[in-house]
Order: C-alpha cells, then structure tokens, then sequence
C-alpha cells in the first residue's frame, strides 16, 4: 500500500504525513534526529512519536540507522527519500522552531537555485555543533581550486545567488561565500569556533529612508508615499550593514547609490534613498583586488601570430588616383584608425571615417575604402558594404568571417580581402580577444596592400612594461578620482588619433565612464578657466614623442588644481599604439574591480539596450 493511501484511511492522517515530512528533511538537510526533537516539535507524546518513527521505517526501511549511545537516528548511505524537499522551504518553516541549532535564513527575494545536499546538510550541522567546516572553493579565473576553513553562521538568498555568512580561517574575516562555488565541505575541529556574535557587520542593523524622487510633483510624492506605505514621507527598509548591498540590489537602487545620489534609474519607480551618503561606503568599497585578479594577455598575444599564418588574403591592385579610407564602428574603429595612421607614418595618404560620415560624404569616389568587421554581420557593417558597393568599383574587407554578409555584398565589385579566424569566446569587460585580432589583421592587410615595412615589436614584452604602466596609473587614478563629480579628459595630439579612439571605445564598452578628447594644444585658457571654476574633471595626459614639451608645461600646472595621471608612450608610432592599447586594458580592467564588476562587463539596462534596427544607415 502506498504511503499517502494508508494516511488517508487515518483520521489524523495529514497530521502524521507533517510529522513523516519532517523526519526525512531532518535526515536530509542535517543528517540525524531523535525522538524528543520530533516529540518537542509537534507536542506529542513520546508513543505517539516512536509510532511515527516506525512507520516512516516501514515505508523507508533503509534510510535511517540508529545509534543506541546517543539515541540518534542517523542518515543511512542508502537514503532514498520518500518526498520531494527544497532546503531553503524546509529552512523556512524551522525557523521559528526551539528544536536543534539551525543555520539562520535571511531570504531576499531568492530565486530558484540547486544545492548539494551533502553540503548543505554538513554546513547545517556543523553550525548545530559548532565545528568548522573545511571547504574546497572552485574559481571561474583558474582551473586552480582553493580551500578554507569557514565558520557559517546563515544562508542569505538574494536575486543572483546564495551564499553562506562564515568567518573564514584564510581571510580572518567574516565572508558571503556563494554556495554554488563549493565544491566540498567536511567537518574539521582542529580550530576553534567562532560565533556568530563575533559578526560585527551583522549584528549592525541598518535601515534603508526611501522617498519619493525630489523631480516629482507635490500631488506626485503623495501618491507614491501612498502606494509604498511612507509615513510622513518615507519608509524604512531593515537589513544588517552587511546585507545592504544585496538590499540595494534586489530593489534595483545599488547603482542609485553608487552614482546617482539615491535617485532610482527607472523612472517607474519614482524614489530616491535618502539616506545614500550613510549607505555609500558600505556598497563603494570594491572586491580585494589581489595578484590573483591581474589580467593574464599572453595566450592571447601569443593567438595573434597564429591568426595570421592560418588568414586568407588576396589583394587587388590600389586605384592610382584614390586614398585608401578606413572604416569601422564600435570597437572596429581602433583598429580603422591605426591602419590610417599606419599610411600616414608611411608617407601614404589616407584616413579614418566613420560609417556614419561615409554614408554623407560627398568625396566617396575619391577613396578606396577598407571596411573592418570583426563578425561582419552588424547592421552598421552591413549597410556600409552596401553602400560601398553602390558608389566604389574597388573596396577592402578585413573580417573573422568570410561567409558573412559584408563579404557577400562586396562580392559585386572588385576587392581585396584579409580574412582572419575567429579566436575563443571572450566574456571579459570588452571582447579583448576581437580587438587584439582585428587590430593585427589590419597590420597585415596594410603591409602588402600598400607595401609597408613595420618594425619589429615584441608584444609580449610591450604588454609586461603596459602593466606597470597601466595598473599604476589605475590605482593612483582611483585614489584622486569621484566617480559622482568628475569628468575624465583624456588630452593628447590632434583629433581623430588612433590613441583617442582606444581609449574612449574600450571605457564605454566596459561600462566604466564616457571620456571626453581634448588636443593638447586646443586646451586653452578658456579651458582652464571653466575647469578651475568647477574643479569636475581629472585629466589623463598621453604623452608621445612629438608633443613632450607640452605635456612638460600642461601637467604642473594643471596638476595643481586637478588629478592628472601622466602615460608616456615612446618608440615608434607602432610600439607607441600597442603600448596605448594594453595599458588601456590593464587600466579599465582595474577600474572594473572598483566599480564592482570583477573584470567582467556590468549588466545591460534593458531599457537602453534593446533596441532594434540601431545600425541601419539607408533609407
């Protein structure tokens, strides 16, 4: 007879079927039970109790074993369980039991997640005799695992993830260890425990003061005051100062926070937290950032002599009477850019356009244009080719992809190409991967398309001495630097120069800030007057070469008023480029650490994001 058959012939049978339930999520999630637990929390007699332990026994013979010294029912290796049990429910409805020691629970809005039972029943009952639990910790930066000894205290659920508060032996502080990263948990005694009244941060209760956003009319605060429940026109959101930030998150307002002075992003929401300034330094403060974290570009530049042995390339005589123009969008116009500068230090005439400028332009006919595309299945891209295609008997295609369909909207005309092969998957702040490629791609196409000779550069070492450069100017940059107040002005030779567009291209697509270009000899004193007045910008200053004796004047004397951080960029103009770009990348990936991101790119805003139809150029 099945089980829930027999209770339904019972006329207490959902009583018993609670009890059953109870004992097996006591055998799942700690591993053991006795029966004064069970008689301690339901109030039934201790017959009524061994009646209900003998028939879960008689159901589930082999899932428990009992222990006749410590009268304890023990978890059995062959456990099959009879329900179907999720921890964090189990979690919840013992909370306000008196029976046994359990990991506390503070649930923020938690979503759905899977959890080893093993663990999770060893953390639970090592928080129940207070032992240290040994774990083993996996990384998503190495294939290396790491090991602790942690003292877990409780389970938080946020909207991203689950982890466990725990003191941990390595980093003698209290930690939010993601559970999922866990890939072993074993009891270990050697140390002392310690108590969660050692937890400082979480003990500390905060509260976060939402109100309604000060743009909104006074009929309009009303009735969000009304519709939050704010009394006197606020509410108060309790949380621990170490859960503040998971608070913040789950209610969409940590970036608010962070660098929008309380207010909420989406205009739906129609609040502000008012007390930001006392929240700010319990969400400012970054992830430790440790050698572990430095960015690792060897594979990388080592992939970028492959690429070219194992590239196609057929290359189509240069009209005499026309320059070569180079075109790209988005992180394409790095490398479009360096080619042109690449003619230009040559003696060959040429230029950068955008695809938006070559749509307009008048001088079409004049140039041989070279289209970049990494994938070459952009709309922007797409809609250029065309447009090459309608106005140019001749053309250039450099791209990842040959079947794409750039190339076949060039193959109406005559052209020349440089097809690479598309590296691994890149998931870091930008698509370094996509950017080192094209950018060695180009060099290439312009060595035997216009006959250059390049001197020789070992990547390598210029990314060693672009680490120190750029990790260096990155921490002195985030010592000066007021993410809320300041403006970054990058100041360097001219416009449109290939170090411009690095630098502006690669901290936009990082989500780090949107620099602003200045050339250093159009910085003028109306300039100076306007920064001086509201002293809102810091300066980076890329030296080359040929402008040394004005970075010598425009750094002390700005550098009075201002942060400026100074990058010198020797050599050639080739060592000068790629010195740029790698400490360009060594630098944002620092300020990602600062701003939270972990090296990783900071998630989209679907408002802005999702748009359709963005890169059409033609009518």
């Amino acid at each position: 007879m099945r089980l829930h058959d027999h209770l339904n012939q019972k006329r207490n049978g959902k009583a018993i079927l609670k009890r059953l339930q109870w004992i097996e999520g006591q055998l799942s999630w700690i591993g053991e039970f006795n029966r004064k637990d069970l008689v301690a929390r339901f109030a039934i007699s201790t017959q009524q109790a061994s009646a209900d332990i003998a028939l879960y026994k008689e159901f589930a013979p082999n899932n428990m074993q009992f222990d006749n010294s410590s009268k304890v029912f023990f978890l059995s290796e062959s456990f099959v369980p009879l329900f179907d049990h999720e921890p964090i429910e189990w979690l919840q409805q013992e909370q306000h039991s008196e029976v046994g020691n359990l990991l506390g629970l503070v649930d923020i809005m938690g979503i759905p997640q899977k959890m080893d039972p093993k663990i999770f029943r060893t953390l639970n009952r090592c928080r129940k005799y207070e032992t240290p639990v040994q774990v083993e910790i996996g990384t998503f930066s190495s294939s290396e695992k790491k090991t602790d000894l942690i003292c877990p205290h409780s389970i938080v659920v946020t909207p991203v993830r689950w982890h466990v508060r725990a003191w941990s032996g390595e980093l003698q502080r209290f930690i939010d260890l993601p559970i999922s990263r866990i890939l072993s948990a074993e009891p270990n005694d050697r140390k002392d425990w310690v108590p969660k009244d050692a937890d400082r941060e979480w003990l500390t209760e905060m509260s976060i003061i939402l109100a309604p956003s000060e743009h909104l009319e006074v009929n309009q605060q009303e009735m969000v005051s009304s519709a939050y429940g704010m009394s006197n026109g606020i509410v108060k959101i309790p949380t621990k100062a170490c859960l503040v930030y998971y608070t913040l998150a789950a209610m969409e307002l940590l970036s608010s926070v962070r660098e929008y002075k309380g207010e909420a992003l989406d205009p739906q929401l129609n609040i502000r937290v008012l007390n930001y300034k006392e929240l700010l330094p319990l969400v400012k403060n970054p992830p430790i950032f440790e050698w572990g974290n430095r960015l690792e570009l060897s594979e990388e530049i080592q992939e970028l002599v492959d690429q070219v042995e194992k590239s196609q390339c057929y290359i189509t005589e240069l009209p005499s009477l026309k320059y070569p123009l180079w075109l790209g969008s988005g992180f394409a116009k790095i490398a479009a850019s360096y080619g042109a500068e690449l003619c230009v230090t040559n003696g060959i005439m040429s230029t950068f356009m955008s695809v938006v400028d070559y749509k307009s332009s008048p001088l079409k006919s004049y140039f041989f244009p070279i289209l970049l595309s990494f994938a070459g299945k952009g709309e922007d891209a797409v809609d250029t080719a065309e447009n090459i295609a309608n106005s140019s008997s001749e053309a250039g295609i450099i791209t990842c992809n040959s079947d794409s369909d750039v190339v076949k909207k060039l193959s109406t005309i005559r052209y020349s190409y440089f097809f690479g092969q598309f590296p691994k998957r890149d998931n870091r702040f930008v698509n370094i991967k996509s950017i080192l490629t094209l950018t060695r791609l180009v060099e290439e196409y312009a060595c035997q398309q216009f006959y250059l000779t390049l001197p020789q550069l070992d990547l390598q070492r210029c990314a060693q001495h672009a680490e120190v450069i750029g990790m260096r100017a990155a921490e002195r940059f985030i010592e000066h630097f007021s993410w809320q107040t300041k403006q970054l002005i990058i100041v360097g030779k001219g416009y449109n120069n290939p170090l411009e567009h690095v630098w502006k291209s690669i901290l936009a697509e990082a989500g780090i800030m949107t620099p602003t270009w200045a050339d250093i000899k159009d910085f003028t004193h109306g300039d100076h007057r306007h920064v001086s007045l509201y002293k809102k910008h810091a300066f980076l200053l890329l030296e080359q070469p040929e402008i040394k004796k004005y970075c010598d004047i425009f750094e002390p004397r700005f550098g009075q008023i201002y942060p400026v951080e100074r990058i010198n960029l020797n050599g050639g103009f080739r060592e000068q480029f790629w010195t740029n770009l790698l400490t360009a990348l060594f630098f944002t990936h620092r300020l990602t650490y600062e701003q939270g991101y972990n090296g990783n790119r900071p998630p989209k805003n679907e408002k802005v994001h999702s748009w359709r139809g963005w890169g059409r150029l033609s009518n």
